[in-house]
């Protein structure tokens, strides 16, 4: 059935063009030049002159003779203008506008989609029954007004020697898989070899395109050379669904007792929105330790929050699990891994305060009577805190530590209305490398009658999370509530109860609190966990600032009145609660792994899919640095860089995107100071013609709209042909001018017309 073929540049070009068809078309023209104005100036002054004088003229008939005079009269005058500008006719012949009708004939048209019937059939087949069963008053119309060519597209091009003969019942003895799908170049080949202007180019196909142009530029081409190309979309336009666990945010190491919050974050694709579960397993037992409902959105991403309580110390092997969608193939991604070490350590506490006040003296008791929480009867006695403590006011003050060494022993550093200029330069900046390098926590306490000190040139003012505060001078004006963000019901200091529901009650339950510190400007990576609600009497002010710096946690907050909290309800439970986790999450900085490691989400990608990198860890190159950077080498040896960015509000860690990697196996790695990590990489070839079977309507839909065509689907081929475009005819030859004003039919017709006139005129009695 196929004609001989020669091959350029790897695609089949088929020329077997059907014979032209070809219509004559008669055109008249008057012989003189004469303004069109003029001519439609004579008809009406004909027109206006019978029907007034046949009117006007006295005599016994009715009106319709009158009427039927006038209007023989008027033919007569305007025969004779027709004569006097010597009217010639002139035989045009042209050729039809051509149709090309593509058929898709790739691989993945050979797909049976599923449904409901029972007689399932692919692709290919369905087209080839739409183009079989059009009426045969639709086939006559296309046969009249085009020339109809037949072009196969896969892997190569192929035209078929059908002419204008419908249907084409062999096209499908030449249906044959292909290992690719090449419609851009399809239709460029299909541009660059018209005989003719093109009415229209019909693609019947699923719009998959695994190489060569894209269906983009194929249809900006299109509209440079004005041929429009209406596309009708065939398969399934919904792919396989999939929900995934995207990435898991958790701190991997906590303390006896601790409450932690796992970020999960969801993504979901071919998806409708509902409702799915997840759920936290401890992988040894399989016991649900916390289970929540996702709302998934459609095609996107979801966030939920799992938490883990840590009731014994030791590695804990944990499991986040995703219930599967209805119809989902790919179900490996729905489980997630982890592992989170409990420990139960003393924190050192190094506790600075101007002077003695309420807070100092609660906090200090309450840290040296904490006591570590265990099931050992022999740990019981142990203090949970080492406290040391520094009053400026005191005559004889003790001295901070000054070296590094020393600083280094203490996990968290509390700050309670001091004078920076009291703590040396060589403390400060000590301090500053034990937070941002060792992941020491620091907080700072304002809120009384104090004047505001000058914080500016100090370590302090550096790494805070807003520029210090302003203090009120005088008693207070308002009363204030403590009122946890939304954010701040996820951070453990808030987080005092079972939920975050039940924890928002417990916290209006709290007294209230006058003295509050103003914050001037808060950072813009900073988190405000808690506001000082005023009601109605006074606007919400931050209460409590955190933010990262370096490997460390910094905490501001705005009140030194914490110690009203002691007495609620007669128990320092909720006093008790707040500070203990406040100083555990202070200080989770300090238990990180300082182990470097480097993940790569997939370790296997296709080409042209963006590998996810991630690095975790504490080393010195990754202390205060926005950014890093890891090698990725080939086989051959070549070696690239690639930029990683600090994740906002992590500390350590650092993620990035590999792209634009060729096939091949590749190592990454990143150096450190001490520490070097690898991770193998696997890019594979390109997608084949059968890697992605989902129709990709929406590539139809922009192909038609970028070549001014349009889009229709599957069972709508009779609608499509309906409203096909007309297309212009391409004149070939015509004949010399005829004149047709002398003829003698011409002469016969207005003595006829004379004729008839005289005759009514007689009958009537007019004469």
């Amino acid at each position: 059935m196929i004609g001989n073929s020669a091959t350029t540049g790897g695609f089949v070009q088929l020329i077997c063009l059907a014979q032209k068809a070809t219509v004559v078309q008669t055109d008249y023209e008057a012989s003189t030049s004469v303004p069109t104005v003029l001519v439609v100036l004579l008809i009406i002054g004909a027109l206006t002159l019978s029907f007034s004088l046949y009117f006007r003229e006295r005599g016994h008939s009715g009106r319709a003779p009158r009427l039927l005079l006038g209007c023989l009269r008027s033919v007569c005058l305007i025969l004779v203008i027709w004569m006097l500008l010597g009217v010639q006719a002139t035989e045009t012949r042209s050729t039809l506008p051509e149709l090309i009708i593509a058929l898709d004939q790739s691989g993945s048209m050979q797909t049976v989609d599923s449904g409901p019937s029972e007689d399932l059939v692919s692709r290919f087949d369905s087209a080839l029954y739409e183009l079989d069963a059009q009426s045969k008053r639709l086939v006559r119309r296309l046969e009249t007004e085009y020339q109809l060519r037949w072009v196969l597209i896969g892997k190569d091009s192929l035209e078929l020697p059908f002419g204008n003969q419908w249907p084409p019942a062999s096209a499908a003895e030449v249906a044959v898989d292909e290992s690719a799908s090449r419609l851009g170049d399809g239709i460029a080949q299909i541009l660059s070899a018209r005989s003719t202007q093109a009415a229209a180019i019909v693609l019947m196909s699923d719009g998959i395109n695994t190489e060569g142009l894209s269906l983009t530029d194929a249809g900006d081409q299109a509209r440079a050379e004005r041929t429009p190309i209406v596309t009708i979309g065939y398969g399934r336009a919904t792919g396989i669904p999939d929900l995934a666990i995207a990435d898991v945010l958790a701190d991997k190491n906590v303390y006896l007792g601790d409450k932690s919050i796992l970020d999960v974050n969801l993504s979901t694709t071919n998806t409708q929105a509902g409702r799915q579960e997840v759920v936290l397993r401890d992988r040894k037992s399989g016991a649900i330790l916390d289970q929540t409902a996702a709302e998934l959105e459609a095609n996107g991403q979801t966030n939920v929050r799992l938490r883990f309580q840590a009731d014994s110390v030791g590695a804990h092997e944990l499991a986040i699990e995703v219930e599967p969608l209805p119809g989902e193939e790919a179900v490996e991604n729905n489980t997630y891994q982890l592992d989170i070490t409990v420990q139960n350590r003393k924190i050192r506490v190094l506790l600075v305060f101007a002077r003695p006040s309420y807070e100092y003296r609660f906090l200090k008791h309450w840290l040296e009577r904490s006591k570590l929480r265990s099931s050992n009867s022999a740990l019981d006695e142990q203090a949970a805190f080492e406290v040391t403590t520094i009053l400026q006011d005191g005559a004889a003050m003790p001295l901070i530590p000054t070296t590094e060494a020393e600083l280094s022993q203490y996990d968290a550093f509390i700050f309670g209305d001091f004078d920076p200029s009291l703590i040396s330069s060589v403390s400060q900046d000590a301090m500053r490398k034990s937070v941002s390098g060792l992941g020491s926590g620091c907080l700072f306490i304002f809120g009384s009658d104090e004047p505001s000190r000058d914080f500016d040139g100090s370590v302090f003012a550096d790494i805070a999370p807003l520029q210090f505060p302003s203090f009120p001078v005088g008693p207070p004006e308002f009363s204030y509530q403590w009122r946890p963000t939304a954010l701040g019901l996820s951070a453990p200091p808030l987080l005092i109860a079972g939920t975050p529901e039940q924890s928002l009650r417990r916290w209006s339950d709290a007294p209230r609190i006058q003295a509050l510190a103003t914050a001037r400007r808060i950072l813009p990576t900073a988190q405000i966990l808690a506001e000082a609600d005023g009601g109605l009497a006074a606007p919400a002010q931050p209460l409590l600032v955190s933010n990262y710096y370096g490997a460390g946690r910094v905490v501001v907050q705005l009140t030194d009145e914490s110690y009203t909290l002691g007495s609620v309800g007669g128990s320092d439970e909720l006093y008790e609660r707040y500070w203990t986790q406040m100083l555990r999450w202070l200080t989770r900085g300090r238990l990180r792994d300082p182990n470097i490691e480097l993940t790569l989400r997939p370790n296997q990608a296709r080409f042209g899919t963006p590998v996810q990198v991630r690095l975790s860890g504490s080393d010195s190159r990754l202390v205060d640095q926005p950014t890093t950077e890891v090698s990725v080498v080939s086989q051959l040896g070549d070696e690239s860089l690639f930029m990683l960015r600090r994740k906002a509000n992590s500390p350590g860690i650092f993620e990035g995107s590999l792209v634009d990697l060729l096939p091949g196996d590749y190592e990454v790695v990143w150096k450190g100071d001490t520490t070097t990590v690898k991770k193998s990489l696997e890019i594979n070839q390109p997608p084949t013609e059968q890697s992605n079977l989902q129709s990709d309507h929406a590539a139809l839909k922009d192909l038609a709209a970028r070549s001014r065509g349009r889009f229709y689907v599957e069972g709508q081929l009779s609608k499509l042909l309906a409203e096909l475009p007309k297309g212009t005819s391409l004149p070939v030859a015509a004949s010399p001018p005829k004149p047709i004003w002398n003829q003698n039919w011409v002469a016969m017709l207005f003595v006829a017309l004379l004729t008839c006139e005289w005759l009514l005129r007689r009958r009537v009695k007019m004469l």
